[in-house]
């Protein structure tokens, strides 16, 4: 994503990093007013707010195993403040990481109603999308059929089911669905 699209609605970040299975920050990432301990800093980046932000949506990743945090550089951090900035990062995603439900559709044992299901018919599919919310954490994914009675689910916005409803193809159903075909 690009960083505009980011800044401007950073809560759809949430789902990518929830199907990730690594998360990889480079912390010349964030402008240099914030983070001037890097070799390469730039005058525009990520807020030390949004780049924390982004640390904890990785903290409640279900799947990540991976949390890398490069490029921070003691010779150029002259009053610490980009080891600062990288322990708050780290905190954030330790918090995030408390947090974690481990919550995915496919553990849902029976009808527990933890989980609710939503079909919507988009014109140009021949089945039904289905999307699947989460009533403690009210995280979306959209269920695809893996084939052998068996089910694959990727994370998705609230606004991917919005874009559903308007008869629009979400683009992570699509990308998913490429995916499953390889």
């Amino acid at each position: 994503m690009r960083i505009g699209d980011v800044r401007q609605a950073i809560h759809l970040t949430e789902p990518l990093f929830r199907d990730s299975d690594a998360a990889v920050f480079d912390i010349s990432a964030v402008r240099q007013s914030e983070s001037p301990g890097t070799f390469s800093p730039s005058p525009n980046g990520f807020y030390g707010e949004e780049i924390c932000l982004l640390s904890r949506y990785a903290g409640i990743s279900d799947n990540l195993k991976i949390f890398g945090l490069f490029d921070v550089n003691p010779d150029y951090d002259i009053r610490l403040q980009t080891a600062s900035l990288a322990a708050q990062m780290l905190w954030f995603f330790l918090e995030g990481f408390s947090q974690k439900q481990y919550e995915t559709p496919v553990l849902d044992t029976g009808n527990s109603g933890r989980f609710i299901k939503y079909h919507v018919r988009v014109t140009d599919l021949d089945d039904d999308m289905i999307f699947v919310k989460s009533n403690l954490t009210d995280r979306w994914w959209i269920e695809l059929p893996a084939g052998e009675d068996r089910n694959f689910y990727v994370a998705c916005s609230h606004e991917d089911y919005l874009k559903a409803n308007r008869n629009e193809v979400p683009d992570r159903w699509v990308k998913a669905v490429e995916r499953l075909k390889t």
